[in-house]
C-alpha cells in the first residue's frame, strides 16, 4: 500500500523503505532470561518489556530541556531601516522604546548585514554566508546555480532549529521572504517555510512586503482570510503577548525563541493618521540639513568617532535647495509618514517589551534589535505613491504623486520615500540598500540581555580585537571585501537601485579602496594612490567569491524577476482556478502573464437573498502575487478596478491613474481581455481561467 504511492508522494516511498528497506522478513528479536523471566532486549529502551504487565517495567523518553538559566530569546527585525534612523543612532524620529533598551543594554556600531533583505533574513537563521545557502540575492530573483538558487541545503540548520532540539519552543511573527517563490502554496512543500526551520508557530507574510492595513498572511500553512487592521505591527505585538503569555501561563519554565519581524520600514509606508500628523513640519529642513543634524547628534552619542567626516551627497540626489516649492512639500510630506511609521513599529515593541516585564520575564529574555540592510533609496528620485512603478522599472511622475499628497501613507496608496531621505537615514555614510558601502550594509543593533548571563568578548570590552579576518560581499553585482580593516568596494555600473534596467560588464567597473579601521565612513577613495593594494583587495575578493559559490555574477534584474515560471510549467496554456480554495498563491506558482497577451475568463454563479441582480458586482483578477478572484459589491470601488480589465490591444486602461489606485500589482503595459458572466448577487460559485 505504501509503495504504490511512491511517484508521487515520497514521504509514503521513504516510510515503506524505512520500515522494511530490503523487502525481508523482520528481524528475529533479542531476549534475556532473568530470574526465569524472558525479557525483551529494544534498543534505546530504559524500561522492561515481559510477557506480563506485572513483570515489566514503564518508560518514558525525556523531553529535551535547556539549561535551568537558558534565557528567552526575542529577534526584533526591522525592514529597511537605515543606520541612522533609530533615536540612540543619531536619528531624528522618535523611538522611545528602543532607545531604553539600547540604554540599559549595548548599542553596536559595526554590526553588518547584507545589502538585502533574503539574504540578511536567511544568513540570521542559517548564521551562514548568504551564498553559501543559496541566498546570494532575493529569492524573488533565484537563478539555477548553487550560490542563487533559494534552496537552503539540509546542512544549513538554523538556530531555531538547533534551539528546538534543546527543548525551546519558537515563534516566527510578520516577514518571512527567503523561501523559494514557487513554493508558497498551501501544498508547499514545507521545508523551508518557518515550520521546516524550527519554528513550532508562525504568523506571517511570505513576501518582500504587505499592504500594512490589508495585510496578506499565513497562519502556519493556513492563509488568513483578508481582513482590514488598524495597522500591521499592532496585530504582530497582539499576536507576540498572546503568545508570550499563553506559554509562561502553560510552560513557565521552558524558554521560547520569538523572531518578530516586522514589514516596516519597507514600503509600503503606511502609518496611523494620528501618527502622521504629530510629525507634521518636522521634515521641512530637507534632506541636507538633516544629514548635517545627524552626524553631529552621533558624535555627541559617541556612535561614532569623534574624526568621521560626512561623505559628500551623491550626485544623483539634487540639493534640497534647489527643489521648488512643489517638490519640497510633497518630499517632506513622504517623510513625514516614514516617520510615523518608525514611531508607531517602535511603539508595538514597546507593548511586548512591557508585556515581558509585567510578567517578569524581561530579566530573563535576551533582546535584539536590529536590521535587514540599509535604508531603500528603491523610492527613486520622486519617490512614488505605487511601489508597483518600482517593480516594472519606472519612475513615478511628480504629478502623479502630487495628486495623492493628502492621502500620502493611507490605506489608498503604496508609497515609498524620495532616495534623498534613505541617504540621510544612512548618514554618515554613502549609497543605499542593495550597495556593498557601508550605507547598503551597516546597520544599528541593540542588544538587551537578562542579568547574571555570561555573553561573548564583545560584550565585555568594547574596544575587542575583530575576531574575523576577512569578509566578502556581493549584491547584484555590486562587490566588496573587507579585510583586517581595509575595503575594496565597487558600484556595479554606478547603478542606483531604481536603475533596476541597468547593465554593463563586470570587468568595466571601477573599484574604490577604504581603510575603514581609520575612515569609519568611507569617505577618502585610496585606490589611486594605493593601487597594489588595491590589486591585492580585488585578488583576495576573487578567491572569497570561488569559495563561497558568488560566481556567476549577474545583473539582469528584469530576466531574473521573470525566470523561473517557464522553467516550472514549460509549454503549459491554460491554468484553472476553483473557488474557494484558489487563494495565496504566489507569482512563480501561477501563470505567467508579464510580458505576453492572455486571456482571463471567469464563470460566476451569483445568487442574491432577493433572486435580483445587482449591478454593481464584478469580478477581477487582484494582483499578479496572488491570483485570487475578488467580487466587489460596491458600485464606486467596481467602477475603480474595473480600468484593471479594460486594457485592450494598446495595452493602456481609460484611465491608467485609476488602475493604478486600485490595484497595488495590476498587469502594468500587457494585453489583457476580461469576460465575466453572472447572474445574481452573491456568490455562489466561481471558476476562473487564465490563457496565456
Amino acid at each position: 500500500m505504501y509503495c504504490c504511492f511512491r511517484r508521487r508522494h515520497r514521504a509514503f516511498r521513504l516510510r515503506c523503505a524505512s520500515r522494511n528497506p530490503t523487502n525481508s522478513p523482520a528481524a528475529t528479536p533479542e531476549f534475556t532470561v532473568v530470574n526465569g523471566v524472558k525479557t525483551k532486549n529494544v534498543e534505546g529502551f530504559g524500561g522492561v518489556i515481559a510477557e506480563s504487565y506485572q513483570d515489566s517495567e514503564e518508560w518514558w523518553a525525556p523531553y529535551a530541556t535547556p539549561n535551568q538559566d537558558a534565557p528567552n530569546v526575542i529577534i526584533f527585525l526591522l525592514d529597511d531601516v537605515g543606520f541612522a534612523q533609530v533615536g540612540s543612532f543619531g536619528g531624528l524620529i522618535e523611538t522611545p522604546n528602543i532607545d531604553k533598551l539600547a540604554a540599559n543594554g549595548l548599542r553596536f556600531n559595526n554590526f553588518h548585514t547584507t545589502a538585502l533583505c533574503s539574504p540578511s533574513r536567511a544568513s540570521l537563521m542559517a548564521g551562514r554566508n548568504p551564498h553559501s545557502i543559496g541566498l546570494g540575492s532575493h529569492a524573488l530573483t533565484a537563478m539555477g546555480f548553487p550560490g542563487y538558487n533559494a534552496i537552503m541545503p539540509t546542512s544549513a540548520k538554523s538556530v531555531a532549529n538547533y534551539l528546538a532540539e534543546a527543548g525551546y519552543i519558537n515563534y516566527a511573527l510578520g516577514k518571512w521572504d527567503h523561501t523559494p517563490l514557487y513554493e508558497i502554496s498551501q501544498v508547499g512543500p514545507f521545508d523551508r517555510w518557518p515550520s521546516g526551520e524550527g519554528f513550532q508557530h508562525a504568523y506571517t507574510f511570505m513576501a518582500a512586503d504587505v499592504h500594512q492595513f490589508v495585510p496578506v498572511m499565513w497562519n502556519d500553512h493556513t492563509p488568513e482570510p483578508y481582513r482590514k487592521s488598524v495597522h500591521l505591527d499592532e496585530d504582530l505585538a497582539d499576536r507576540a503577548i498572546q503568545w508570550i503569555t499563553g506559554h509562561k501561563s502553560i510552560k513557565p519554565d521552558l524558554p521560547f525563541m520569538m523572531l518578530w519581524a516586522s514589514g516596516s520600514m519597507h514600503s509600503p509606508h503606511h502609518a496611523p493618521d494620528s501618527h502622521i500628523d504629530k510629525y507634521k513640519g518636522k521634515f521641512d529642513m530637507g534632506w541636507d540639513k538633516a544629514r548635517e543634524e545627524i552626524i553631529a547628534r552621533q558624535k555627541k552619542l559617541g556612535i561614532i568617532p569623534a574624526n568621521t567626516e560626512l561623505t559628500e551627497r551623491i550626485d544623483e540626489i539634487p540639493a534640497w535647495n534647489s527643489l521648488t516649492a512643489e517638490e519640497r512639500q510633497l518630499y517632506a510630506r513622504q517623510m513625514e509618514v516614514f516617520a510615523a511609521q518608525m514611531e508607531w513599529v517602535d511603539l508595538q515593541i514597546g507593548r511586548v517589551v512591557a508585556e515581558l516585564e509585567r510578567i517578569g520575564e524581561l530579566d530573563n529574555t535576551l533582546i535584539f534589535v536590529t536590521a535587514d540592510n540599509g535604508a531603500s533609496g528603491e523610492g527613486g528620485l520622486a519617490g512614488t505613491f505605487n511601489e508597483t512603478y518600482v517593480l516594472n522599472g519606472l519612475q513615478t511622475p511628480l504629478e502623479a504623486n502630487l495628486r495623492h499628497l493628502d492621502d500620502w501613507g493611507r490605506e489608498n496608496t503604496y508609497p515609498h520615500y524620495h532616495a534623498g531621505w534613505a541617504m540621510a537615514g544612512n548618514t554618515p555614510f554613502r549609497y543605499f540598500k542593495q550597495s556593498e558601502h557601508r550605507g547598503g550594509q551597516q546597520d544599528h543593533l541593540v542588544v538587551h540581555w537578562p542579568d547574571g548571563i555570561s555573553m561573548q568578548y564583545a560584550f565585555d570590552d568594547a574596544d575587542a580585537a575583530n575576531k574575523k579576518q576577512r569578509q566578502y560581499y556581493e549584491m547584484f553585482g555590486n562587490r566588496a571585501i573587507w579585510v583586517d580593516g581595509w575595503k575594496a568596494v565597487t558600484l556595479h555600473a554606478n547603478r542606483m537601485p531604481w536603475d533596476i534596467n541597468l547593465t554593463q560588464p563586470f570587468d568595466e567597473d571601477k573599484w574604490e579602496l577604504y581603510h575603514v579601521a581609520e575612515d569609519f565612513s568611507e569617505s577618502r577613495n585610496l585606490a589611486e594612490e594605493n593601487p597594489e593594494k588595491l590589486a591585492e583587495m580585488v585578488a583576495i575578493f576573487d578567491e572569497e567569491a570561488w569559495k563561497y559559490n558568488v560566481y556567476p555574477l549577474y545583473d539582469d534584474m528584469i530576466k531574473r524577476l521573470g525566470s523561473q515560471q517557464d522553467r516550472l510549467f514549460g509549454d503549459q496554456k491554460e491554468f484553472v482556478y476553483f473557488a474557494p480554495g484558489a487563494v495565496r498563491i504566489a507569482e512563480k506558482s501561477s501563470a505567467p502573464v508579464k510580458n505576453r497577451a492572455h486571456t482571463i475568463e471567469t464563470q460566476l454563479e451569483l445568487l442574491s437573498r432577493r433572486g435580483a441582480l445587482h449591478p454593481g458586482v464584478g469580478a477581477v483578477a487582484r494582483g499578479v502575487d496572488e491570483r485570487e478572484v475578488q467580487l466587489h459589491q460596491n458600485s464606486e470601488l467596481w467602477r475603480q478596478r474595473r480600468a484593471v480589465c479594460e486594457r485592450r490591444e494598446s495595452g493602456r486602461s481609460r484611465d491608467a491613474a485609476d488602475a493604478a489606485d486600485a490595484c497595488q500589482h495590476v498587469f502594468a503595459g500587457r494585453n489583457l481581455r476580461c469576460r465575466a458572466r453572472y447572474r445574481h448577487a452573491g456568490v455562489e460559485e466561481v471558476h476562473g481561467s487564465i490563457r496565456v
